[in-house]
């Protein structure tokens, strides 16, 4: 009888969630190593020469300049494809992380004022460039635990073949080409979302969240948004809200969109029935968000992007302001940020996108 040579077998699910977890440890290490670059030691004098901050495994960060704006502010500033300078925020340049486009922040700032607010910008610049690969880890050890060890398949099985499509996605090196209209618009909004929460969350008291690979799988849920919820009481202090989005691209009249809401309504009731059993929920509300855009609109606008060398700024950015303020109006919605009810947060997002 023949020798048969059975294939070398692979390691175990357990294996592969402790190599994971062996190189999320090793990245959480490089991050606090990197963010202490930044910090100032009390009672040492400062060094005028810049602090070097470096990106591992990044090939290519596009070049910006660095502008002071009055009253000690400052923003970048890009040259694109038609030779004409862009105004980017910091907002931009860490959205546009999420693309796979990264900037090179190694400018000479000179005066104090101005060196210690960059450094400050860099550090978290730098913290959020790990957190991206950490975070990266993380939903792929929750995805083989979902996978291989809770065999999520066996008991639902198109549960398991939504967890396997992320699982696919992830493991795509080629960022988000290839990928759905869908896919697109969630990462645009997401990057819409991101440079206010980074730009005017301070100010206005709201912040977004990543979603969880099971919040995005078993609660359908795109986006979250921490938004200020004043409890109306004297002497009550102010409390947050996280206001789940689905984003839909199908259009009212469609069967797929009737089924889209009787989806989110059940989930609404889940949401409802745990939080009374005092069960922890990550979110607080779900919301489905319809537009008026279409697929191919999506789709050109991201072939665009990439004819102009992925330009700064995001797909996101060859939205109008118009569009742009109609899909944070439907997110706003129904919050002490609603654009109805509180027209000085609406016409400061309206000239923070004007003026970009």
């Amino acid at each position: 009888m023949p020798n048969i040579e059975f294939p070398p077998k692979g390691p175990s699910a357990d294996q592969k969630i402790a190599d994971l977890q062996k190189a999320v440890e090793e990245i959480e290490v490089a991050q606090k190593q990197a963010g202490t670059k930044f910090e100032t030691v009390p009672g040492k004098k400062e060094k005028i020469a810049p602090i070097k901050m470096e990106l591992p495994d990044v090939k290519e960060k596009k070049s910006v300049e660095f502008v002071k704006d009055d009253k000690g502010k400052f923003h970048f500033e890009y040259v694109d494809a038609n030779k004409q300078k862009r105004y980017l925020t910091q907002g931009d340049l860490l959205s546009d992380m999420e693309w796979g486009v990264y900037y090179d922040l190694n400018h000479e700032v000179i005066a104090a004022e101005y060196r210690k607010k960059y450094d400050k910008f860099r550090k978290r610049y730098q913290e959020a460039f790990y957190q991206q690969k950490i975070e990266k880890l993380m939903t792929e050890q929750l995805l083989i635990q979902r996978l291989e060890v809770d065999n999520i398949a066996d008991k639902d099985y198109y549960l398991g073949q939504a967890y396997a499509e992320v699982y696919k996605r992830l493991k795509n090196e080629s960022e988000a080409e290839g990928m759905s209209a869908g896919f697109l618009f969630e990462k645009m909004i997401g990057g819409i979302l991101n440079k206010i929460a980074v730009d005017l969350g301070e100010k206005w008291k709201f912040s977004m969240q990543k979603t969880s690979v099971v919040e995005d799988v078993e609660l359908k849920t795109d986006l979250v948004v921490n938004l200020p919820e004043r409890n109306r009481g004297v002497g009550v202090e102010e409390s947050k809200k996280a206001k789940g989005i689905q984003l839909t691209l199908i259009e009212k009249g469609n069967e797929k969109f009737r089924r889209k809401v009787d989806q989110v309504q059940k989930i609404k009731e889940r949401i409802k029935k745990s939080k009374g059993l005092g069960e922890p929920m990550e979110i607080d509300d779900l919301v489905l968000l319809e537009v008026e855009v279409g697929n191919q609109d999506i789709l050109s606008k991201y072939s665009a992007w990439l004819r102009n060398n992925k330009s700064a700024g995001g797909p996101e950015s060859y939205f109008t302001v118009n569009q742009i303020m109609e899909f944070l109006g439907g997110i706003f919605k129904e919050s002490d940020l609603d654009f109805e009810t509180n027209k000085d947060f609406k016409e400061e997002v309206w000239q923070y996108f004007k003026n970009k």
